[in-house]
C-alpha cells in the first residue's frame, strides 16, 4: 500500500487490510475486523513505517522495536547522497562513496520492510544504469577489483554494486516481500546489467500462456554419514527462463503446496562470490521464493532459469507444476526415468531464446550458456557417457545399485561461471571448475571437454577426479 498523503511517510491509523497471508493462517474474513495478520498490523500501527503488506518475522519485529527511525534515516541519507552523485549535483570522493556504501550494506535489511526506501533504491539503480557517465554494472566497463582505494576510478560502480546486492538479498529474495500486495513495486524493474549476467532474455509475447512442467519431486533419505552435498536441496530444471523484471506465477498442486520446504529458484548461478577479490559479476545473482501455497509469485531484476528446489527427505513422485507470466522456453534436454527426450526433440528446442541451457539425466545435470550448444547435435550420446561415468563414481563411493538409481541431488552437476567456486579446483553442487566469457558467442557447438562424448578423451582428467569427492 502507498503512504497516505499528508502523513509525512507515517501511518496515523491502522493500515487497510492486506490480502497476503501465511499458509495456515485464517482467511481475512475469519479474523476480527478482516485485517492482515499480526506482522502487517503491528508494522502499520506500532512502528508507523511505510509498509506494503507482509507479515514480519519475529526477528524483524524485534529489530524494528529497538531501531525505529535511526537506521532508516541513515539509509535514506546514503541513498540520497548516491543519487546526487550520479546526477552530478554532488561529487563524492572514493572514501565518501565507500562510507555511503558501508551504510547501505549495514542497514540494507530496511529495504525489505520500508516501501519508501525500497522505491528510492530501485529508482537509484534506474538512474545509475541510465547515466551516460557510469552505465550498468559490467556492461559499460567490465569487471573491477573489490575494496576501496584501488585507484581504478570504479568507486561509483563498487558503491552501486552494494545497493543492487542489498536489493537482491533483502527485497527480491527475502521471505514474504514479493507478494500480491507488493508486486507492483517490482514489476518491470529489469536491470540492464542482466545483459552481462545471466544474459539477455526478452519477455514473452503472451505472458498469459501457461507452461505445464512435469518434475520428479523426490529426494530420499539415505543411510550413512552425509557425503558432499547429498543433503542439499536438489535442483530440478523446468526448461523455462524468467525475463529480467518480469513476474512468474508458479501454481503448485495441493500435495506440493502442503509439503513445505520446496522453493522456486531463479538463476542457475548460485555460488556466492563474496570471498573473491575481483567483481566479475554480482556476488549473489539468484533469487528464491518459498512454495507455501498453491500460488507463488517470483521476480528478479536479473531474470534467469527457473528451477524447483527439492528438500532432503521429499517423496512426492512425479507431479506437474504450472508456470505462467514472464517466462520463455529455454534450450532443454532431459533423459530421465519419466521423460525420454530424443535428439530430434533437442534440435527443435536448442535455439530457444534464453541465455542458458540445461541437459539432465537422473544422475547428471549440466547447465551451460546457450551459445555453447545452439548448434550441438547429439546430447543423447553425451549424457549416456556421463551416466556411465556417474555409475563409476557411485561405485567408487561405495554406494549400492539401489542408491545409484535414486532420485535427489545429481551425482554430478557441472556449470561454468566467471570465477571458480573454490580457491582451487573442487567439488560442489554445482561444480564450477570451468569459466566462460559472457561477451563471447561460442558458435553453438563449443569444442570443450564438458561437451565431448566418450569417443573423445577429455584433455583435463583433473576435472573428473573431483567428482568422486562429492558423490552422494
Amino acid at each position: 500500500m502507498r503512504t497516505p498523503e499528508g502523513q509525512s511517510g507515517r501511518f496515523a491509523r491502522r493500515a487497510p487490510p492486506c490480502s497476503h497471508r501465511r499458509r495456515g493462517s485464517r482467511p481475512r474474513s475469519a479474523r476480527p475486523g478482516g485485517g492482515c495478520i499480526r506482522g502487517c498490523e503491528l508494522a502499520a500501527t506500532t512502528f508507523g513505517h511505510a509498509f506494503y503488506g507482509r507479515s514480519l518475522a519475529d526477528g524483524e519485529v524485534a529489530y524494528r522495536r529497538s531501531q525505529t527511525g535511526g537506521y532508516e534515516a541513515q539509509l535514506a541519507d546514503a541513498l540520497e547522497s548516491l543519487h546526487s552523485h550520479i546526477a552530478g549535483t554532488v561529487e563524492l570522493s572514493g572514501a565518501q562513496l565507500a562510507t555511503e556504501a558501508a551504510t547501505i550494506e549495514r542497514h540494507g535489511q530496511q529495504l525489505g520492510v520500508n516501501e519508501t526506501l525500497l522505491v528510492r533504491a530501485l529508482d537509484l539503480v534506474d538512474a545509475f544504469e541510465a547515466s551516460a557517465t557510469y552505465g550498468p554494472l559490467f556492461v559499460s566497463s567490465g569487471p573491477f577489483m573489490r575494496g576501496q582505494d584501488v585507484g581504478d576510478g570504479r568507486d561509483t560502480h563498487r558503491a552501486m554494486l552494494v545497493v543492487q546486492q542489498a536489493l537482491i538479498d533483502h527485497a527480491f529474495s527475502a521471505p514474504g516481500v514479493v507478494a500480491p500486495c507488493s508486486i507492483h513495486l517490482f514489476q518491470g524493474r529489469a536491470w540492464l546489467t542482466a545483459e552481462y549476467v545471466p544474459g539477455a532474455c526478452a519477455p514473452p509475447s503472451d505472458p498469459s500462456v501457461v507452461h505445464s512442467v512435469q518434475l520428479e519431486l523426490e529426494h530420499p533419505l539415505t543411510w550413512g554419514h552425509p557425503v558432499g552435498y547429498g543433503h542439499q536441496d536438489a535442483k530440478k530444471p523446468t526448461g523455462l527462463c524468467l525475463a529480467p523484471g518480469a513476474v512468474a506465477n508458479v501454481t503448485a498442486p495441493p500435495a506440493l503446496a502442503a509439503a513445505g520446504g520446496f522453493k522456486v529458484l531463479i538463476g542457475c548461478q548460485t555460488h556466492d562470490h563474496a570471498p573473491k577479490n575481483m567483481h566479475k559479476r554480482m556476488d549473489r545473482v539468484s533469487v528464491t521464493a518459498a512454495i507455501d501455497g498453491t500460488s507463488t509469485l517470483v521476480t528478479s531484476p536479473l531474470g534467469g532459469g527457473v528451477y524447483i528446489l527439492v528438500p532432503y527427505g521429499a517423496s512426492l513422485g512425479v507431479l506437474s507444476v504450472e508456470i505462467s507470466g514472464g517466462v520463455v522456453r529455454a534450450p532443454f534436454f532431459r533423459r530421465t526415468s519419466f521423460d525420454q527426450m530424443s535428439n530430434a526433440n533437442w534440435v527443435a528446442r536448442r535455439t530457444a531464446a534464453a541465455p542458458w541451457a540445461d541437459l539432465e539425466t537422473d544422475k547428471f545435470l549440466l547447465s551451460v550458456p546457450s551459445s555453447w550448444v545452439y548448434a550441438y547435435d547429439d546430447p543423447l550420446a553425451l549424457l549416456n557417457t556421463y551416466d556411465l561415468a556417474m555409475d563409476a563414481v557411485a561405485e567408487w563411493g561405495g554406494y549400492p545399485p539401489v542408491l545409484r538409481e535414486a532420485a535427489g541431488v545429481h551425482t554430478l552437476y557441472l556449470m561454468p561461471d566467471l570465477l571458480i567456486a573454490t580457491p582451487l579446483y573442487g567439488t560442489g553442487y554445482p561444480q564450477t571448475n570451468v569459466l566462460y566469457d559472457p561477451e563471447t558467442d561460442y558458435g553453438g557447438n563449443y569444442d570443450f571437454w564438458v561437451l565431448r562424448e566418450v569417443s573423445v578423451a577429455p584433455p583435463e582428467p583433473l576435472q573428473w577426479s573431483e567428482a568422486s569427492q562429492g558423490c552422494r
